[in-house]
């Protein structure tokens, strides 16, 4: 299930909408530039974007709903890895961070510590799981395969049930 709500913004059309899925919702926010948010909400939070419509023409969104939903309902990634992102401004390192769990392939898992390393700073694992935390885009940038060095799930935006279910699906 799912709606969409056009919104203005200072650089032109910014569009959302609202999916629902078993852990619960989430908010996905695109322009012509592509995804720039992604955001789990709280129960209840999104409601008053019910019965919205769809921007002119459709752009991104039709594709944006049909690569998520495909992932919902059998797990398939491959929608959703080619879906256009417009990552937001950060550090050299947090940017790396996000570019380094873009590889991750689905299905597979790395830790706080192999990303740290991978980005030639070991040791900053705890810096990686802030990188994780600052992503606007999760599920996109899939933080959700970043685990703890023991195999426990760690830390995640959309909370440890999300992060689970996301898991899950892949497998």
């Amino acid at each position: 299930m799912s709606s969409s709500k056009g919104v203005a913004c200072a650089e032109g059309a910014a569009f959302s909408m609202v999916l629902t899925w078993p852990p619960g919702r989430i908010l996905v926010a695109w322009d012509q530039g592509g995804v720039y948010a992604v955001r789990f909400l709280a129960p209840g939070e999104g409601a008053e974007m019910s019965g919205a419509s769809e921007p002119p023409g459709g752009g991104l969104g039709p594709r944006i709903r049909d690569a998520l939903a495909r992932f919902q309902e059998s797990g398939d990634w491959s929608g959703v890895a080619e879906l256009p992102r417009k990552q937001s401004a950060a550090s050299e390192f947090t940017s790396g961070v996000w570019a380094q769990i873009s590889r991750i392939p689905c299905g597979s898992r790395q830790s706080y510590g192999e990303i740290a390393q991978a980005l030639g700073r070991p040791g900053a694992s705890r810096a990686v799981g802030r990188a994780c935390g600052a992503n606007p885009i999760p599920i996109l940038v899939p933080c959700h395969r970043v685990v703890a060095a023991d195999g426990g799930l760690g830390g995640f935006s959309g909370g440890l049930h999300w992060k689970r279910w996301l898991l899950e699906r892949e497998a």
